[in-house]
């Protein structure tokens, strides 16, 4: 295993806010996570932020998180292939074929966007555990660092520590089928979260099934004005890989493919533990510590090519937050450093076919160093 990135980036910034607070509604105010890096109700900053709550997900008519974010103003989803949205792009501001580079997905500020500038595992994020999402417009990059150009996206899981119980199926056409479920407990000393989902589909052309199963959870024990809590996940997928194909060939049999035999398969884990503590009540701090594995195999029979490649992730994302009231006005400093460090190790084996041009490829450890 040899480091392919290691990042580290130091955040910084100041928001001074002037003028007399509004009366407060006797409703809840909205939580918002992502544009400050903690959670707090209704933070009064200069940013183009929107959510969407609970109840606009449960109305929105989409099997897969790429297509449910295709439903909200100026973000654009494009799946490489399959109703699942499996290694789908979604762009905010119109980065096109960089948007995956420019766009940050966060869960429960958590990044997704793999430093290897691969796909993001869609499948990770049951869509029956998400509580909101949280969408900041514009540059991300003073909090986040680099891929936060776009915008930025967080996935805020639900941690209620409610006692509940539930389960849900649908069914559709190409003999799609899904079941979803979760679990929640806790009380005055802390929670357990966990919800799971599966869902198959035998696609539209031959060769293009794919089916997710997916668990991810959350444990927290309260301490006092802090929190102790480990995130958990595990997924795997897998997907026929139908191909492209020539207009010719596509008018005469349009659910055919050239690749009947070419597979992918995924899967992996994630475990992060983290703490949140508020000392006094002008500082707070909050830090976390990742570990993210993925195995991906590919399968491409027709150019005998095989590949079987690794990556492993470790993060460290601690942070403090100071609402000082600089020169007697609402302000605040946020202060933090992520640290992320990755290794990639793939082994080839057979020909892959490059732009019509066959090229010889031993058996072996690839590996790429970058700073």
């Amino acid at each position: 295993m040899h480091p392919i990135r290691h990042r580290a980036a130091v955040a910084a910034a100041i928001s001074v806010l002037a003028g007399q607070a509004q009366a407060q509604s006797s409703e809840l105010d909205t939580v918002v996570v992502t544009a400050t890096r903690f959670a707090e109700a209704d933070p009064k900053i200069p940013a183009n932020v929107s959510v969407l709550t609970r109840d606009d997900l449960r109305n929105i008519p989409a099997t897969n998180l790429p297509e449910l974010l295709k439903s909200v103003a100026g973000i654009e989803s494009r799946p490489l292939y399959g109703p699942l949205g499996m290694d789908a792009t979604v762009d905010m501001r119109g980065f096109g074929s960089t948007a995956t580079s420019n766009t940050l997905i966060l869960v429960d500020g958590m990044r997704m966007n793999p430093a290897d500038m691969g796909s993001i595992i869609w499948s990770a994020i049951p869509l029956s555990g998400i509580e909101r999402i949280e969408i900041m417009r514009g540059s991300g990059s003073v909090l986040y660092g680099d891929g936060a150009t776009g915008g930025v996206i967080n996935i805020v899981t639900n941690k209620s520590a409610k006692p509940r119980a539930n389960i849900a199926a649908t069914v559709g056409s190409r003999h799609f089928q899904s079941l979803s479920g979760e679990f929640g407990t806790g009380g005055e000393r802390g929670y357990f979260n966990l919800f799971a989902s599966e869902a198959s589909t035998d696609g539209y052309r031959q060769n293009s099934q794919q089916d997710q199963k997916v668990a991810k959870g959350r444990a927290g024990l309260w301490l006092g004005n802090g929190e102790l809590f480990v995130d958990y996940a595990a997924y795997q997928e897998s997907a026929g890989l139908p191909g492209n194909r020539l207009s010719a060939a596509y008018r005469n049999d349009p659910r055919g493919t050239a690749t009947p035999y070419d597979t992918q398969e995924r899967d992996g884990y994630k475990i992060r533990p983290g703490v949140s503590y508020r000392l006094g009540k002008d500082v707070t701090i909050e830090a976390e510590v990742g570990v993210d594995h993925q195995n991906l195999k590919s399968s491409y029979v027709k150019s005998s090519y095989f590949s079987d490649r690794t990556r492993d992730t470790v993060s460290f994302t601690p942070r403090v937050r100071w609402q000082h009231g600089l020169m007697g006005q609402q302000s605040e400093t946020v202060f933090g450093y992520d640290y992320y460090d990755s290794s990639v190790s793939s082994i080839n084996r057979g020909s892959p076919t490059t732009r019509g041009l066959r090229k010889r490829a031993r058996p072996g450890i690839s590996r790429t160093s970058r700073a």
